[in-house]
């Protein structure tokens, strides 16, 4: 790998090991994606992080136990892929979908309930996907890998415009003049 240069030594260049912006982002486009899990049942939340850790090598997990929780999650660190039951105690699951939304507009959203057969037109709510938590493991983790697969990171734009840009060589024209 060609050698990065001098002022940008010991840097965020150095850090993801690469040297142009654009190789910086390809680079970020592969880092670990947050999934925030949110269910009012501990057991649930807690099985979940272990068949999301068991199946996905490079993921980091998030758990809140109600919307309002998730949301405070989610303003601190956008995920990029949320895990939304419906019926929680105080907002329920397609109130906070909208919000979810509007906080980190890159994250997938998944509705992931026993009621998903019940709500009409989930879509409407900012919802990329719905599952039943009677469809199994299988069902639920094939869709965290398509959802996971499509979204893009979610602090992306966030950290690639505060990497500092590789300054280019100034062009000169044939005839010396500029």
């Amino acid at each position: 790998m060609p050698s990065e240069p001098g002022p940008l030594r010991g840097s965020l260049y150095s850090a993801l090991g690469c040297v142009p912006v654009k190789y910086c982002l390809a680079r970020l486009e592969h880092m670990p994606k947050t999934i925030l899990i949110v269910d009012d049942n501990e057991l649930l939340r807690t099985s979940l992080s272990f068949l999301i850790t068991s199946n996905f090598a490079s993921v980091s997990l998030v758990e809140a136990k109600d919307a309002a929780k998730a949301i405070e999650c989610t303003i601190a660190k956008p995920p990029d892929l949320v895990i939304l039951d419906v019926a929680m105690p105080g907002m329920n699951g397609l109130f906070a979908a909208p919000i979810l939304r509007t906080l980190a507009p890159k994250a997938a959203i998944m509705l992931f309930s026993l009621y998903a057969n019940e709500v009409r037109n989930p879509y409407q709510f900012g919802v990329d996907a719905v599952v039943s938590k009677s469809q199994g493991a299988e069902t639920f983790l094939n869709t965290v890998r398509e959802l996971l697969a499509s979204a893009r990171p979610a602090e992306l734009p966030a950290l690639a415009s505060s990497l500092p840009q590789t300054p280019q060589p100034e062009s000169t024209s044939s005839d010396g003049q500029e």
